[in-house]
């Protein structure tokens, strides 16, 4: 990876935060959900942005 490549990934796992219940609430649609249910959906949502990445990943 080139040195212009490393400072930009770099840069964006600054920017990007680990997503939270509370965060999550912050979105349309997921403003009354109880902290367990913020947490089921945030787990499901890693869950599919995994499954994602690998099938990217196997596609090139």
């Amino acid at each position: 990876m080139s040195k212009l490549k490393v400072s930009t990934v770099k840069k964006v796992l600054d920017r990007n935060q680990k997503m939270t219940a509370e965060r999550l609430r912050n979105f349309k649609g997921f403003e009354k959900f109880s902290n367990q249910e913020a947490k089921e959906v945030i787990k499901k949502l890693e869950h599919l942005a995994t499954i994602v990445c690998k099938h990217v990943q196997n596609s090139k």
